[in-house]
């Protein structure tokens, strides 16, 4: 807001960033990190090899964009049933806590961009 307001001050226009609960991860994303899995599965056996290594690294960083969308998605589900904003808090807190909670997280972010539903996706037209 700092920066939104030096901006203004300048002459320069800045929009609004969305609402949390509308952000969207690309698709190419769960693509990535089901060929990165694949790629960790196949060279497990020999984890010296610079495939394994960086087949883990896009694991991580896909799986990082897919938390977020699952957090994008129970943001949206709290908002939608009218449940107490402390709720997505809590959420949080049990994702950085434990890591099942974590791994919810990457399977709600990829059924959500699977089936689309929150429904923000355009249609190819």
């Amino acid at each position: 807001t700092v920066a939104k307001k030096i901006l203004v001050r300048m002459g320069t226009y800045m929009p609004d960033f969305p609402p949390f609960k509308n952000w969207d991860v690309p698709i190419i994303v769960l693509w990535i990190y089901t060929f990165s899995m694949m790629g960790v599965t196949y060279f497990y056996q020999t984890p010296q090899d610079p495939m394994y290594t960086i087949s883990v690294n896009v694991q991580i960083l896909t799986m990082l964009a897919l938390v977020f969308q699952g957090l994008f998605f129970v943001t949206y589900f709290i908002d939608k049933k009218g449940y107490p904003k402390f709720l997505r808090t809590i959420i949080i807190f049990l994702a950085l806590a434990n890591s099942i909670f974590v791994q919810m997280l990457v399977f709600i972010g990829a059924f959500d961009m699977v089936f689309d539903l929150r429904k923000i996706r355009k249609p190819k037209a």
